[in-house]
């Protein structure tokens, strides 16, 4: 009998591994559960925003995709904080189709680049060379129309600024359906998911989570810019992400290629080179170098003005003059720089990081990779942070590869991060030098002295906050 009590007395190995796996599997679903009213409420922003009327979009966009970073950003310490399976990816994938579905018959609310994209289209489709005339000139008089021409910006004076890589994708969508706005937006709806696609494998060759490919899929900053407003940004995205699986794979001219397409698209992302380059490797140099004259060759006829309105840009932003500098306009509130100083100060830091990343110790395999990824990061963070553009698209360039270079959450640092934003919050509602505004780069610094690795949600907070200033 005493042999009978005590073998009930004794712990029930298998009932505690079957309790705990229960546990589990509860906080499984209810994590899933969780991710699926995260994505709902994007949904649900998204959807309210297009029910209203065209004041209250305006009036309210600002709060209404603020609510959508915070969202987004509890998103993302999810998904990196848990491995939540292939549920999870199902989930991420589906809401990122139906967050850019809602917007993609919408015209664009915050910006018109995308009637130029149109109007370049148009041209070469009537076998005219885009680079030689603005929109404005009596030679392309018969192909003006009430609805994409007088939605051009600078069509008085500015032929156009962008890239042969960028002109291809604008004739593909002429020779679809002409002047179709949500023909060009779908068209980069689908590079999107290229660049999507392209970091899930990324994702699977260093054995992580390819959920975490939300930090970019649901990326309020990129639904809005690529899927609402149309912008081109997107086809760079792809051609960046495809640059890093060749690179990860050893394709030395591959990567070259793809970084030389990026730039065709948009000029910047050149710089990322910096953070693939192999030293005393001229193979991805001589790729990039034979893929711009290969594109640029059948716009050669028109001579130097091949290079259109990019010649002038830079003075009419007010990039040389330092004028469209945000960041400098935030020093001028403490003390008087001078714009040449800040430019010059700016070059040699941004030359500085560039030189490291061509010139430190490279290392092999998925240690290779991440360094190349975290290079790029930084090269996109340290552009943004000194140039600090007025439009937000331009922030597009910091989300590719956050999906990786995440490493973890802090609830301090979300705190922080949450804190900051409501610094920018208070900016908006009346705009002026006050010390909350120190807040962003104090938290900033004291992450980065901590663990001395790009943190993601600085760079994605930044980048909303940045975009959300000028709005």
């Amino acid at each position: 009998m005493e042999n009978s009590v005590g073998a009930t007395e004794k712990p029930q190995p298998h009932a505690l591994k079957g309790w705990l796996i229960r546990s589990k599997a509860r906080a499984h679903i209810l994590r899933l559960t969780v991710l699926t009213l995260l994505g709902s409420a994007l949904l649900g922003i998204n959807l309210l925003w297009l029910l209203q009327t065209a004041q209250f979009r305006s009036f309210y966009f600002f709060w209404l995709f603020n609510s959508q970073v915070v969202i987004h950003l509890i998103a993302c310490a999810l998904v990196v904080r848990y491995d939540l399976g292939r549920r999870a990816l199902f989930v991420v994938l589906l809401f990122a189709v139906l967050l850019r579905v809602s917007f993609l018959p919408t015209p664009p609310a915050l910006s018109t680049d995308i009637y130029r994209y149109l109007w370049d289209g148009r041209v070469q489709a009537h076998g005219i060379n885009p680079y030689r005339y603005h929109p404005a000139a009596p030679e392309l008089a018969h192909l003006r129309d009430p609805y994409i021409y007088e939605k051009i910006n600078r069509r008085d004076y500015a032929r156009t600024a962008y890239p042969p890589a960028a002109q291809l994708v604008f004739l593909l969508s002429a020779l679809i359906r002409p002047d179709g706005v949500t023909t060009i937006k779908l068209i980069f709806t689908g590079f999107e998911f290229i660049a999507i696609a392209a970091l899930m494998l990324l994702l699977k060759q260093v054995g992580m989570n390819q959920a975490r490919v939300l930090i970019y899929a649901w990326s309020p900053l990129a639904v809005w810019e690529i899927a609402q407003n149309g912008h081109v940004e997107a086809v760079a995205l792809a051609f960046i992400a495809l640059a890093a699986v060749a690179a990860a794979r050893g394709w030395r001219a591959i990567t070259g290629v793809m970084i030389a397409l990026a730039t065709l698209v948009k000029v910047y992302p050149a710089m990322l080179a910096a953070a693939f380059y192999k030293r005393w490797d001229g193979r991805m140099p001589a790729a990039m170098i034979a893929t711009v004259a290969i594109l640029y060759a059948p716009y050669l006829s028109v001579g130097k003005n091949v290079l259109g309105f990019l010649t002038h840009y830079p003075k009419e932003e007010g990039l040389i003059s330092g004028e469209r500098f945000l960041l400098l306009k935030r020093i001028h509130d403490l003390a008087p720089l001078p714009a040449q100083v800040y430019i010059v100060l700016a070059a040699m830091c941004f030359i500085a990081a560039v030189g490291y990343l061509i010139w430190r110790e490279t290392g092999s395999g998925g240690d290779l990779l991440m360094k190349q990824l975290r290079g790029c990061t930084l090269l996109a963070g340290l552009f943004l942070l000194l140039v600090s553009p007025q439009h937000g698209w331009y922030y597009l360039l910091l989300l590719p590869f956050l999906s990786l270079t995440i490493e973890r959450v802090m609830a301090l640092e979300m705190v922080g991060a949450g804190a900051a934003l409501l610094s920018f919050c208070r900016y908006h509602l009346s705009p002026g030098f006050t010390p909350d505004l120190l807040l962003p780069p104090l938290m900033i610094g004291i992450s980065l002295a901590r663990h001395p690795t790009l943190q993601w949600w600085w760079l994605v907070l930044v980048a909303s906050a940045y975009f959300l200033s000028w709005v």
